[in-house]
């Protein structure tokens, strides 16, 4: 790989978290601490959830759905958890890979590929791509595992959570706290393609640990690719801290910085040239899974810092207060090349050449600074539990990004040299556009859950008004009053669902949800002819399903039907070419249903399935109604199997079994969703060897994991092919 544009930072924060780390080793304790089940440094609030929430595979409550922590089984919404241990034993080093068997859930992207935010995701057949959440603030964000305590998907339109979201749902990532125990983490990983990660972690109480404690995080990884010029170098540095201030208030903070230096993978599954939207031919065939025209010089250098300080305050047994504010700020630069799918051939050579857009950003800079306030009550009345909670929030961003392009010559996929991969001079490249983007959404949000029937039934209801206001600068446009355009559009959304126990641990639902989300300001789509941002994009849904917890901790799951419409998507105005109307419209319909728990005290498992049917409904392109979702299979379903010895002299020892099906998918989204087209369905198998024991009174950990064992050659996504047969070890040490 070449060297980041920033060596200078990177050494110095790996020196100065690793000087950190040293101090406290001589002094460790000989008996090493539980990893899994550490006590929490704060009394925990109804806004927290943690690891001694957990059993393994399995979640008993969430946050996500209403803010507070709720059970499960009462929830009347479809909210996944993907715990602590499953991220870690699936080997998961981004979302992307902690969420792979999680059914109903796609990545747009492919590995390799650069994607500054992690966040291209499908939710039951809709882009999720604006709506990840970090502690529940909109992230817009990458997130390192190193710090993640679990990930909560919420299933189909929930703004009363989360304020602006898809249809499809979102993603909240809640990150780890501190504990009581002082332990210190050292870890190893080396894996196909030179593939090398290094973590260290060290977690100690402050004073007696009563009242306040730290978590320090570090990982550093070199990573290869299996395409030519591809692979990334990324330093994570993570800490978090909670102090309690009084019996009553407590302070908690989170910090994450994080710098990726990619350079990109391109690996499209092309498309032959005479590809147009009425034929059935369609991928060019033959074609290296490890060509990139990228090339050698392409690069993304990113840095990001996001950051959350909470403060929760009980005021009685029924009043409790949780105000925050997050921060992210990002700095990126970055050179890469696109351009058409489709491969040219000579009549004449016979010579195959892909073409070249290169695209040049020198200097995006963006910030956003998110305070919210929340007042939860709970009370009881004549048989009723009622919790009640009243919700503001305000979010305000800046952007800034210039962008040059250039046409390049086309590129030999069978025979290039070195000199043909140039990228040219980049004084040279013309100004596509100098954006400028301010914007301040804000919301009110209320809910009320009400616990009735001596506790078997549940009822949920939300209510959120929204609003947008912004403006937008393109200083590349000459005409000095057509440079700048304000925007400001508000919307409401509301939910209801009702949870009934049919038996002591089987619940059945329904419920009704709605959302928005605003049109992005800087995004030419979104406006009309007369400058006038378009209205919120908007999403509503019914889900109708059982969830069961049989012998309560043991194995858990859900069978869901579900019916979302998005509408007032952007799409190209008929009557004014190069402007776009809010008339889009989109409808997924299907079946899930998901399995997590242990089978025995030796087996646990966690398994899906989806039918997912999603369509273009409506359109002012009429051939377009009709097509499926770019990238999401009808037909889905995942396994992921883990058998511990617990007993003789095989103690310590884990093995695990993963299994990935996708049908067929509809492949470039800008191409009819014709059998050519579209991406071929595969089965995908995963698997690891791991075996945990003790070392002169040390817990140390041997791990032997593969992904794609069968080294079949598949498409993620029209966006890139998947990873070939990758390998990693990992040796971990716990102080």
């Amino acid at each position: 790989m070449k060297t980041s544009l920033h060596p200078a930072t990177r050494v110095m924060s790996l020196a100065a978290a690793l000087a950190a780390l040293s101090l406290p080793l001589s002094a460790q304790d000989s008996t090493p601490a539980p990893l899994d089940k550490d006590e929490e440094v704060v009394t925990l609030s109804e806004f927290q959830v943690t690891a001694a929430a957990e059993d393994g595979y399995r979640a008993s409550n969430a946050l996500s759905g209403t803010r507070f922590k709720t059970d499960l089984i009462d929830l009347p919404k479809a909210v996944d958890v993907i715990t602590e241990e499953f991220i870690a034993d699936i080997g998961a080093l981004d979302m992307y890979d902690a969420l792979r068997f999680t059914g109903g859930v796609e990545s747009n992207g492919a590995s390799g590929t650069d994607d500054v935010t992690g966040n291209n995701f499908v939710l039951r057949g809709i882009s999720a791509q604006t709506t990840t959440y970090r502690n529940g603030y909109r992230s817009f964000g990458r997130t390192d595992p190193i710090m993640v305590q679990r990930i909560e998907v919420i299933r189909g339109p929930s703004s009363v959570f989360s304020g602006p979201i898809e249809p499809g749902g979102t993603i909240n990532i809640i990150t780890k706290r501190p504990t009581k125990k002082e332990l210190v983490i050292l870890k190893a990983r080396y894996g196909t393609y030179d593939r090398f990660r290094s973590e260290a972690v060290y977690n100690t109480p402050i004073g007696d640990g009563k009242k306040a404690a730290v978590r320090v995080a570090l990982a550093h990884e070199n990573f290869g690719h299996m395409q030519d010029f591809a692979g990334h170098e990324k330093t994570v540095f993570g800490l978090a801290a909670d102090y309690k201030v009084s019996a009553k208030g407590a302070f908690s903070f989170d910090f994450q910085y994080l710098q990726m230096f990619t350079e990109p993978a391109a690996g499209i599954p092309y498309l032959n040239s005479s590809v147009t939207n009425s034929t059935i031919s369609g991928l060019e065939p033959n074609v290296s899974r490890t060509f990139n025209r990228q090339g050698p010089d392409a690069y993304s250098d990113n840095i990001q810092i996001q950051t959350n300080l909470d403060y929760v305050h009980t005021f009685s047994d029924t009043i409790s207060l949780h105000a925050g504010v997050y921060y992210r700020v990002q700095d990126l630069k970055r050179l890469l090349v696109g351009g058409s799918t489709r491969i040219s051939t000579s009549t004449v050579t016979g010579r195959r050449t892909a073409a070249r857009v290169a695209t040049y950003e020198p200097n995006a800079v963006s910030w956003v600074v998110t305070p919210q306030i929340y007042l939860l009550g709970k009370f009881d009345y004549a048989g009723i539990n009622h919790s009640a909670i009243v919700g503001y929030d305000y979010s305000y961003s800046h952007a800034r990004n210039d962008i040059f392009q250039a046409t390049l010559p086309g590129l030999d996929i069978d025979n290039a040299a070195p000199a043909d991969y140039s990228l040219g001079n980049f004084s040279s490249y013309a100004v596509n556009e100098l954006r400028r983007t301010k914007d301040s959404d804000q919301g009110v949000s209320v809910s009320n859950t009400f616990g009735f029937w001596n506790g078997r039934a549940f009822f949920l209801q939300g209510f959120r008004f929204g609003s947008v206001d912004g403006t937008r600068e393109r200083l590349e446009i000459a005409d000095p009053t057509a440079r700048s355009q304000s925007a400001k559009n508000s919307a409401t959304a509301q939910s209801y669902g009702l949870s009934i126990r049919l038996v002591d641990r089987i619940s059945a639902f329904v419920s009704y949800s709605e959302s928005f989300v605003p049109q992005s300001i800087g995004a030419n789509t979104s406006y009309d002819y007369l400058g006038n941002l378009l209205d919120p994009i908007s999403g509503e849904g019914w889900d109708l399903g059982l969830k069961f917890d049989i012998k309560e901790g043991v194995l858990s799951g859900s069978l869901v039907a579900f019916d979302i419409t998005r509408a007032n998507a952007p799409t190209p105005d008929p009557d004014f070419p190069g402007y776009f109307i809010a008339d889009a419209e989109s409808q997924a319909r299907g079946v899930e249903f998901n399995l997590n728990g242990r089978l025995s005290k030796n087996i646990q498992i966690v398994g899906s399935y989806a039918y997912i049917d999603a369509k273009i409904t409506q359109d002012t392109r009429a051939e377009r109604i009709g097509w499926r979702s770019s990238n999401v299979p009808r037909h889905q379903s995942t396994v992921w199997i883990n058998y511990s010895f617990r007993d003789g002299w095989t103690k310590g020892l884990k093995t695990s079994l993963g299994i990935i099906y996708k049908a067929n998918r509809r492949g470039n989204n800008t191409l009819a969703d014709l059998p050519g087209l579209q991406l071929p369905g595969y089965t995908r198998y995963d698997g690891r060897i791991g075996y945990e024991t003790k070392i002169k009174g040390r817990k140390v950990g041997f791990n032997l994991s593969a992904q794609n064992i069968t080294d079949i050659d598949y498409q993620a996504s029209a966006n890139g092919y998947g990873e070939a047969r990758t390998v990693t070890g990992t040796v971990s040490v716990q102080f």
